[in-house]
């Protein structure tokens, strides 16, 4: 079970996605806003939601996952998440390999 709320998640995913439209710069400081105002396990779990989502490990091993990107948390994990050019993409695949209805974390933008 994610400790991360779905509507934090969602805004994560729509301003991941804005990163590659027409203002890259304005949308990556939103992301990095959105994450940054995560706590220690929510950014763990996003970080091991993208990895599973890039497939550098499978569902089951999501313990795994999350277990490594703790190790990360003195790593700049924020801006890595930021850094990452498909983060909405990988976020979304892993949540659908990990048993979640992907819309009930969508929402619209404002």
């Amino acid at each position: 079970m994610l400790s991360i709320i779905p509507p934090r998640l969602a805004l994560i995913i729509i301003a991941a996605r804005e990163r590659v439209g027409p203002a890259p710069a304005a949308a990556r400081d939103r992301l990095l806003e959105l994450i940054g105002a995560c706590g220690p396990t929510e950014v763990a779990e996003l970080v091991a939601l993208a990895w599973i989502g890039r497939g550098d490990f499978d569902a089951a091993n999501f313990e795994t996952a999350l277990r490594q990107a703790r190790k990360l948390l003195g790593a700049r994990p924020v801006e890595y998440l930021a850094e990452m050019r498909d983060l909405a993409d990988y976020l979304e695949r892993a949540l659908r390999v990990l048993g979640y209805r992907v819309e009930e974390f969508q929402i619209l933008p404002a």
